[in-house]
C-alpha cells in the first residue's frame, strides 16, 4: 500500500496542539545506557499498579519514564492548570508514557508535548475549571477520544516542525506501529498524534 506522506488527504484539524509552544522536554539521558526497545517486556496490570503506587504524582518534575515528566502528562495548556488523575487514569497515563518513551528512544531526538490527557471532568479543585470539560473546550467533538483517558499524545519533534517535517516523522514511525501496539493519525498538520485505542481497520488511520 502506498501512502502520500506529505499530503495526508490535506485534512485540517482544529486543536490547541498547534498553538502551544511553552511545553518542551529537553531531558536527554545517555542513550547508550538504554537497553534495546525490542527487549522490553510488556508489563502486567499488576506491575503498572505497582509503578503507579511509587510515582510521586504531586511532583510535576517527577520523571514517569526517563524522558517525560508528570508535567507533560497532566498539564492542560489552554487553561494552564494541572489535572489530578483518577487511579484508572494513572494506569493509562503510565502505559502511554512507556509508549512515548519507545518513540523518543527510537527517534533519538527531543520531543515537545502539545497535549496529553484532555479530561471531560477536570479535577482541579480551587480553580474555575474544576469539573469542566477540557476536551470539549479545546474543540474536540469526539466523546471517545483517547485523550480523554490519557491514552493519546499530540507532539512534535525538535527540528521537525511544520506539516512537511511531521510527515517525515510519521514515515519513520509507521513501520513500528504494530510492534509498539499503537495507532497514529493520518493527517496533514504540524503535530503527530499517537494513541493506544483499539485498532480498527488500520493503525495508520484518518480520524
Amino acid at each position: 500500500m502506498f501512502f502520500n506522506w506529505f499530503n495526508f488527504g490535506k485534512k485540517k484539524k482544529t486543536d490547541e496542539s498547534i498553538e502551544i509552544k511553552d511545553i518542551e522536554n529537553n531531558s536527554i539521558p545517555n542513550e547508550k545506557q538504554t537497553t534495546s526497545i525490542s527487549q522490553e517486556a510488556t508489563k502486567t496490570i499488576d506491575q503498572i499498579k505497582e509503578d503507579q503506587m511509587i510515582v510521586d504524582w504531586e511532583d510535576k518534575n517527577y520523571k514517569i519514564v526517563p524522558h517525560f515528566r508528570i508535567h507533560e502528562l497532566l498539564w492542560l495548556p489552554s487553561w494552564r492548570v494541572y489535572h489530578i488523575p483518577s487511579e484508572e487514569e494513572k494506569i493509562e497515563l503510565i502505559k502511554t508514557a512507556e509508549a512515548m518513551e519507545k518513540i523518543r528512544i527510537f527517534l533519538d531526538m527531543p520531543i515537545s508535548i502539545h497535549c496529553w490527557i484532555r479530561p471531560v471532568k477536570t479535577n482541579a479543585p480551587g480553580t474555575k475549571w474544576h469539573k469542566k470539560n477540557y476536551n470539549k473546550f479545546i474543540g474536540s467533538k469526539s466523546k471517545q477520544s483517547a485523550h480523554i483517558y490519557g491514552k493519546a499524545v499530540d507532539f512534535h519533534v525538535h527540528g521537525h516542525q511544520g506539516p512537511e517535517e511531521c510527515a517525515k516523522i510519521r514515515r519513520k514511525l509507521f513501520p513500528k506501529l504494530e510492534e509498539w501496539n499503537i495507532r497514529m493519525e493520518n493527517i496533514y498538520g504540524g503535530w503527530i498524534h499517537i494513541d493506544r485505542n483499539p485498532v480498527g481497520i488500520n493503525r495508520f488511520y484518518i480520524p
